[in-house]
């Protein structure tokens, strides 16, 4: 059996019989003992053991000599103080493996682990933890990890900001600097003959394979235009429906109460109730999100505008039919311009509101970003896009809330005061 220090030690003091030591690691310089040793990140400013007071120490286990007993017992000689004391906080980091790498990710500034202290520290020294790290692929120091795998070969680079994000490794602009990259674009030979540089850098860019913007930026559009002609298509529905369910201009009480009951069955179903019906029938695709959106604004729209048609002004009304106007020419000039104004406005703030619904309806299989975010979350790796695609969709939420906004207020006619108090 293989034996580590502390779990020789405590066979030893209980039964000295019991165990006999037949072959121990020799090092390359001869030595056949190890270090306890303490790591911090390259960035972290940590050189000395003085540039740790105050800060969040890990250990790797509790029964472990390297990473806790010895450091435990040494630490106080050579700091002069308590653990307790010199360190800010410390706790365990579920083992040497765990600690490591939980101090590459900020978790602790420093952890104690052990090494030969033998050969170069870049390789993980000749054993120890770090080696054995280097040797599976979980670590190749500090400034980024290899894995190999089965099928492929892994390697990460740990920087700040999101990895390969404007050229992925199949570009030849990949490993460039931003001024370089400048500096090719704009006066370096062309890289591939008769294409200019800037052509393949927005090409390679668009067509990133581990961020895939094109993908995203077409998606993205898709949940656009699915918010716009589900909206667009109900305004132009309800329009007309609106005036036959206003009691005042239709006098037909049955028909009044009919299409408001039809107003309040489409939009009392959620529209992401809607969307999973039309999914069922359509299909995964902006189709379905377009029809979910049609339905359920159709009945909001009905109920808004047949009760702004209801509180309209008659006087106007009375007006143009005292000249002799016709029934849909009193309709045209004497009730619409009073409504026109506010049944814009509902449309574009509908519009705005869609384009976030649409994110969500996208998400059961009505196509857009929406289920292109859901993918990116299911894999429970790629957070980083999540966050991209989030973003994306942040920012035009609101550009089209300053655009909507902007327009709203000019079509109602608000006064400055107005849209200060707005």
């Amino acid at each position: 059996a293989e034996l580590g220090a502390s779990a020789y030690a405590a066979v030893v003091l209980k039964d000295p019989a019991a165990v006999e030591a037949i072959l121990t690691t020799e090092q390359t310089d001869g030595s056949t003992g190890y270090y306890s040793i303490m790591l911090a990140r390259k960035d972290s400013g940590i050189a000395t053991l003085a540039d740790m007071k105050g800060k969040n120490l890990g250990f790797a286990d509790p029964d472990s000599t390297s990473g806790y007993l010895v450091p435990l017992v040494s630490l106080p000689a050579d700091t002069g103080a308590p653990v307790e004391e010199f360190f800010g906080s410390t706790d365990f980091g579920g083992g040497h493996e765990n600690l490591i790498l939980a101090v590459l990710d900020g978790k602790f500034d420093a952890g104690t682990t052990w090494g030969s202290g033998v050969g170069e520290f870049s390789d993980g020294y000749t054993s120890g933890n770090v080696r054995s790290m280097v040797d599976k692929g979980l670590w190749y120091g500090f400034d980024g990890s290899i894995e190999i795998r089965d099928t492929q070969v892994v390697v990460r680079r740990r920087f700040l900001g999101w990895v390969n994000f404007f050229f992925d490794t199949n570009s030849a602009f990949f490993g460039m600097s931003p001024p370089d990259v400048f500096g090719v674009v704009f006066g370096g030979p062309e890289i591939e003959p008769g294409r200019s540089n800037l052509s393949l850098a927005f090409n390679d860019f668009l067509n990133n394979g581990e961020w895939q913007h094109l993908d995203v930026f077409i998606k993205l559009l898709q949940t656009i235009v699915m918010a716009f002609v589900g909206t667009l298509f109900a305004c132009i529905v309800a329009f007309p429906l609106a005036f036959l369910a206003a009691r005042n201009i239709n006098r037909n009480r049955p028909v009044n109460w009919l299409l408001k009951r039809c107003f309040d069955f489409t939009r009392s179903v959620d529209m992401l109730i809607w969307a999973l019906f039309f999914t069922r029938g359509f299909g995964p695709g902006p189709i379905a999100g377009i029809a979910a959106i049609f339905f359920t604004d159709t009945g909001t729209f009905g109920k808004l505008y047949s009760e702004a048609l209801e509180n309209i002004d008659d006087k106007q009304r009375e007006g143009v039919r005292s000249v002799g106007a016709s029934p849909a020419e009193v309709q045209r000039y004497g009730v619409v311009p009073q409504v026109l104004p506010l049944f814009a406005s509902q449309a574009l703030y509908f519009w705005e509101s869609n384009t976030r619904s649409a994110t969500i309806i996208g998400a059961v299989g009505a196509g857009g970003i929406g289920l292109k975010l859901l993918e990116a979350m299911r894999t429970n790796n790629d957070w980083e896009n999540v966050a991209y695609m989030v973003l994306l969709i942040l920012v035009v939420v609101f550009i089209f809330d300053g655009i909507s906004n902007a327009i709203r207020s000019r079509l109602i006619g608000l006064s400055p005061a107005a849209k200060l108090l707005r």
